[in-house]
C-alpha cells in the first residue's frame, strides 16, 4: 500500500465521534505511565526498542495519548499518515523494531478499554485498529519514503 492509499483508507476515520476521549486529556500521563510499566515488564523489551532506548520509549508514551487526542480532534488523514510515517522512520532509525508497534498499540488499546466507557471507546478504537492494520504498510514505506516533514527539512532517503 502506498501513501496515497493509506490516506484514502484513513479518510473513513474522520466520521467517528471521539468527543468523550477528547474530554479526558488529564488522564494522558496516567495512561502513559501504565503503558510504560506494561512495556517495561516485557522480557523482550530491548529487542522491541533497541539497546538503551527505554527512556526514548517512555517519552514516546508520554506523548502518544496526547498526540492521539489532538490528531482525533483535528483529524486530517494526510497529516495523520505523514506523522505516523515520520514516527516509524524516526524511531526505527533509533533502533525500534516494527514489532514494537505490534505490541505497544494493543497495550494502549487495552488501557483505553479499562479506562473508558463504551461510548468514549467507540470513537477512539477505530483509529487504533486502523494503525494496527496499517503497520505493514508503514514498515515498508518507512524504508523507502520520506515523510512530508522530512521533505520540508530537505532530507534525502539515503541520509535520513
Amino acid at each position: 500500500m502506498n501513501k496515497t492509499q493509506l490516506v484514502e483508507s484513513a479518510k473513513a476515520l474522520k466520521v467517528r465521534d471521539a468527543s468523550g476521549f477528547l474530554a479526558l486529556e488529564d488522564r494522558s500521563d496516567i495512561w502513559a505511565a501504565e503503558l510504560s510499566a506494561a512495556m517495561n515488564r516485557r522480557h523482550d523489551l530491548e529487542s522491541l526498542v533497541g539497546q538503551g532506548n527505554v527512556s526514548v520509549m517512555e517519552s514516546n508514551h508520554a506523548n502518544h495519548f496526547r498526540y492521539m487526542r489532538s490528531a482525533i480532534a483535528l483529524f486530517d488523514p494526510k497529516s495523520f499518515v505523514e506523522t505516523v510515517l515520520w514516527v516509524f522512520r524516526t524511531y526505527r532509525a533509533r533502533g525500534f523494531s516494527v514489532r514494537y508497534w505490534e505490541v505497544m498499540l494493543p497495550e494502549a488499546m487495552g488501557i483505553l478499554h479499562r479506562n473508558l466507557g463504551e461510548d468514549y471507546l467507540s470513537g477512539v478504537e477505530p483509529y487504533y485498529e486502523w494503525l494496527l492494520a496499517s503497520i505493514p504498510a508503514f514498515a515498508s514505506l518507512s524504508e523507502t519514503e520520506l515523510s512530508a516533514f522530512e521533505q520540508l527539512g530537505g532530507k534525502d532517503v539515503g541520509n535520513g
